[in-house]
């Protein structure tokens, strides 16, 4: 778990930056005093909680807020501020904020640690839902495009990579490769990715089926020790099995067609 605590005051940021490495020990801290930096901290670390004081010379932490919305907007963000007012909590509240606390004491600490489990824990589960329904869209999607429609199968296997990039958790930086045999298929724009993820299968009639996925960007790997969830390894798992189901069904509707021409040969040919 990434945390991100901001404040001008250098005193103030470390002794929070203290409590909250006591009461979240498995957490990690990341710490800035100026929103500048704090903003790059956001773009390159896998936060998924700020925590921000009000009162700072750039912008004041509703603004800061503003900022972040623009481009994370669902990222709990706890405003911590030695300043209170009513009008403040009403401002943040207003603003969206997930949560207000005022610097009163030690044990304001110990609440602050409480409210951003709650807080990540909530965003967390959003998020996980979020995936799981782009998994299944992507599921139904591809088992949509894998009908035998004119017979041209290049064209299905060729919108399967195009369409499975769109279902993963950072799908601009995302490409799909298909191969089978020989053959390769590559979602638009494809650059080889620095992080990938591959699954094989083999068809009955013994075709070789290769399905990757990955990520272009090196920024991204540094956001777990895998940056691949599980349930993505399982989508890439059930879209092998749709493709070589495919070319199963591909494989003997063949071998029936085949049969057909022949045993329609045959009957034309009758003995004098």
């Amino acid at each position: 778990m990434h945390l991100l605590c901001v404040d001008d005051e250098a005193d103030f940021l470390d002794l929070t930056a203290t409590y909250l490495q006591r009461n979240l020990p498995t957490a990690t801290i990341h710490t800035a005093t100026r929103v500048a930096d704090a903003r790059e901290i956001i773009e390159t670390e896998p936060i998924v909680c700020v925590v921000s004081d009000y009162e700072m010379p750039e912008q004041n932490g509703l603004e800061f807020l503003h900022t972040v919305r623009e481009t994370h907007s669902d990222l709990p963000f706890i405003l911590f501020t030695g300043k209170g007012s009513e009008e403040i909590a009403s401002e943040a509240i207003s603003a969206g904020v997930t949560d207000y606390l005022q610097k009163r004491g030690p044990e304001q600490y110990d609440r602050l640690a409480t409210r951003i489990r709650h807080a990540v824990a909530e965003y967390q589960t959003k998020r996980d839902l979020r995936e799981r329904v782009k998994e299944l869209t992507a599921i139904q999607t591809i088992s949509d495009v894998l009908v035998d429609s004119d017979g041209q199968s290049e064209g299905q296997l060729q919108q399967v990579v195009t369409h499975l990039p769109q279902s993963l958790q950072f799908p601009e930086e995302a490409v799909a490769s298909l191969t089978i045999d020989e053959t390769e298929f590559t979602s638009p724009e494809y650059e080889p990715p620095v992080e990938q993820f591959t699954v094989h299968d083999v068809t009955t009639a013994g075709n070789e089926v290769t399905l990757t996925i990955g990520y272009t960007t090196n920024a991204l790997t540094e956001a777990d020790s895998d940056v691949f969830l599980p349930e993505e390894k399982e989508l890439l798992t059930t879209i092998l099995q749709l493709v070589t189901a495919y070319l199963d069904r591909r494989h003997v509707l063949s071998d029936l067609q085949e049969q057909t021409v022949v045993s329609t040969s045959s009957s034309k040919i009758r003995p004098r």
